[in-house]
């Protein structure tokens, strides 16, 4: 009898042991993981809605139409600015500047797209951008890296108008 009790004690403290290291174990390491990632998402959402209260302070109340002056450049203030803020390999593609004739004016078009970038330097880029009151945005595309999901990729296609 007491030899049986004492295989019934050690089946049970093994069933508990088992139970342990394949059920409670995997099962709070795996909610510690989803509020670690809970508390990495809420950071990163009030990072973001801090962002856009930023932008929307500092967004101009009236945006009117403005050609560029006669000597600016797009290729070359586009040039400069990237190579202030972005090192060469994070520059993926740049198009030079193309001219389209319309009625009354000159359209110049150029597209890049610079890659691993965080949401900080494409916000302080954009901002430079938009200090020059002639430069517009025509395409704007974010698209987050799958390796790195902090990192993300932009593609912008900038616009100016220029008088005939």
């Amino acid at each position: 009898m007491k030899q049986q009790n004492k295989i019934y004690i050690l089946a049970g403290i093994f069933l508990l042991v088992i139970l342990f290291q394949f059920v409670y174990a995997p099962s709070m390491k795996n909610i510690h993981l989803r509020k670690k990632l809970y508390q990495r998402k809420t950071a990163d959402y009030q990072k973001l809605l801090s962002l856009i209260i930023e932008y929307k302070n500092g967004e101009k109340k009236n945006s009117i139409f403005q050609i560029a002056p006669a000597g600016f450049s797009l290729f070359d203030f586009v040039s400069t600015t990237i190579e202030k803020n972005f090192s060469k390999a994070q520059i993926e593609k740049i198009t030079p500047a193309e001219k389209t004739k319309r009625k009354t004016y000159i359209e110049e078009k150029m597209d890049i797209t610079i890659k691993d970038i965080p949401i900080e330097k494409v916000v302080s880029f954009i901002n430079l951008i938009e200090k020059q009151h002639y430069i517009f945005l025509s395409k704007f595309q974010i698209t987050k890296n799958n390796l790195k999901p902090y990192l993300l990729t932009m593609d912008i296609q900038f616009v100016i108008y220029r008088k005939l």
